[in-house]
């Protein structure tokens, strides 16, 4: 029966085929426009031109992400693995999640299980325990100089971390995080700003006093 960080590692897994596949394509199509060229005319240097660094660029990320996804067949090397490692030891870590259970959320680029926050972008993932978030929410405004679509989770030992959602999803995902941790601060103004800046320790003493009057 598999567990659910099973579950999670197969669905960063099939992600990253899936991100190989598009560049296969890209390579195949990049090689096609270049075998095109047969002799040095100026049409040939305008191809080399359009076609030749994107078609390099492409070979060695396809090179590079294919060896790090055959790294990955042995568990220590899967980047959930690495995610979860710098909070304590992986299978530690593994056997509390799996012992957590519970159903996994999806939103966009962002698995939610009931104690952890995945973010898995193409071959990168972010992992954080949910018991660490003190603050997140949806930029709007360009807060930070974030680009658009950016959803802000800011975590007990001062990290910013920002995660690309589109609007809708980034509600549903505060939504559902906000119910699994009703403790912590959502939505952007510039008191928390400042506090997150300033004045951390006392989000996180605030923050600690809310989870012990809902336990």
């Amino acid at each position: 029966m598999n567990t659910l960080t099973d579950e999670l590692m197969a669905t960063i897994n099939r992600r990253c085929r899936n991100s190989l596949l598009l560049l296969l394509i890209l390579f195949l199509i990049l090689s096609y426009f270049l075998s095109m060229v047969f002799q040095p005319t100026p049409m040939v240097w305008l191809f080399l031109g359009l076609f030749g660094l994107p078609w390099l660029c492409v070979t060695i990320t396809l090179i590079i992400s294919t060896r790090r996804f055959l790294r990955w067949q042995n568990q220590s090397n899967h980047p959930l693995s690495k995610a979860v490692e710098r909070y304590g030891n992986t299978r530690e870590i593994f056997a509390s999640i799996n012992a957590h259970g519970g159903e996994v959320l999806r939103f966009g680029d962002i698995m939610l299980t009931p104690s952890w926050i995945i973010y898995n972008k193409s071959l990168d993932v972010v992992a954080l325990p949910v018991e660490e978030v003190l603050w997140v929410y949806e930029c709007t405004n360009h807060e930070f100089g974030a680009p658009p679509f950016s959803t802000w989770i800011f975590t007990r030992d001062g990290q910013a971390n920002r995660f690309t959602l589109w609007p809708v999803k980034a509600k549903e995902f505060i939504s559902a995080l906000s119910k699994r941790a009703s403790w912590i601060f959502t939505g952007h103004d510039a008191q928390l700003e400042n506090r997150w800046k300033n004045d951390r320790q006392s989000m996180i003493g605030e923050v600690d006093s809310r989870r012990g009057r809902k336990q």
